[in-house]
């Protein structure tokens, strides 16, 4: 978070640790097996993720932190949809994935309005 530029995205990063973290720990209920091929494939992709954004500062920070969330919760929300949502088999299960979803279609939603108020041109100005 040090190396954002904007508040905002300083706002939304916090927002990003505590929420996730406070999922994190009511997922671990069920015990999910971090060794499976889809779990480390995620864990590679964040790493490399986290590698980029250690190199960039300021806006350019900004925009690439702000542009890798809104296409992680679109991966997010696919995954939810598309797989997850649909294996649940308790509806206990069902339910915190639907809660998760709903968290999940905020926070993309967010990280686009911000990218887009970050790179949005300021009116009244010639190209």
């Amino acid at each position: 978070m040090a190396q954002a530029r904007d508040g905002r995205t300083r706002a939304y990063a916090q927002q990003m640790i505590d929420e996730h973290t406070q999922n994190n720990r009511m997922f671990g209920k069920w015990n999910a097996d971090s060794r499976a091929a889809p779990a480390q494939a995620k864990a590679a992709d964040a790493a490399r993720t986290l590698s980029m954004l250690e190199r960039a500062k300021g806006a350019a920070f900004d925009g690439a932190y702000l542009q890798d969330m809104v296409t992680d919760h679109q991966a997010a929300l696919q995954t939810l949809d598309n797989t997850l949502i649909p294996a649940a088999h308790d509806a206990e299960g069902k339910a915190f994935l639907q809660t998760t979803r709903d968290h999940v279609r905020t926070h993309h939603q967010l990280a686009q309005q911000l990218l887009e108020q970050m790179t949005a041109k300021p009116t009244g100005t010639t190209p």
